[in-house]
């Protein structure tokens, strides 16, 4: 597999591996969301992975106000954490 295709796999896998512990296999729920954050992303998102950093990200990314993060709202997720990272690097390296 291509590096890409590796990246794609991994993100179906965290998914999966989150999603329907609290029922449907194809959401997150809040509780779902928070397990994630504090477990693949501990030091990203550490003040957001409280009640309230959790429902804020629920209801940013709850498109279909569904009260629960399907797979398109989390890789929405992922690519915003993704572009602040990057925007972040960008900004350290121009003062460096």
């Amino acid at each position: 597999m291509t590096a890409l295709e590796m990246c794609i796999s991994t993100l179906l896998g965290i998914f999966e591996k989150y999603a329907g512990k609290d029922g449907d296999p194809n959401t997150l729920s809040n509780h779902e969301v928070k397990d994630l954050l504090k477990a693949e992303l501990p030091g990203l998102l550490k003040d957001q992975s409280g009640k309230e950093g959790v429902d804020k990200i629920m209801n940013n990314l709850d498109y279909n106000s569904d009260g629960l993060m399907n797979f398109q709202e989390f890789a929405v997720l992922v690519i915003s954490i993704s572009a602040c990272c990057q925007s972040c690097l960008k900004e350290m390296s121009k003062k460096k």
